[in-house]
């Protein structure tokens, strides 16, 4: 019987996806990691083949989730989106606009 896999999640390192797979398989889901070989060789190639997978049966992959709720920690990667920070004048700190060029407070210019 074929049985079709699903990615979890993805990481920049094997050690990470190890991480999770332990998780997972401690809650009897048997987990699978791909491309773990290719990136441990050449981390360059991480943005061509989509870093180090995470896979799971289809039929577990809600399963598995609700493992992963129970464990944000494992979630975390070095791709999460980091906030936007607002432009401030260098000298005073006082908010600038994106195009402004010079502080309307202090008159510093970049």
């Amino acid at each position: 019987m074929e049985t079709k896999l699903t990615t979890l999640c993805t990481y920049p390192s094997a050690i990470q996806a190890e991480t999770v797979k332990w998780a997972l398989e401690q809650e009897g889901i048997i987990t699978f990691i791909a491309d773990s070989n290719t990136i441990t060789a050449d981390w360059f190639l991480g943005p061509a083949v989509g870093w180090v997978k995470v896979q799971v049966a289809e039929a577990d992959a809600a399963a598995a989730l609700a493992v992963l709720e129970k464990h944000p920690n494992l979630l975390k990667t070095y791709f999460e989106p980091k906030p936007e920070v607002a432009s401030v004048c260098l000298s005073c700190g006082v908010a600038m606009g994106e195009t402004d060029e010079t502080c309307a407070t202090c008159g510093w210019s970049v």
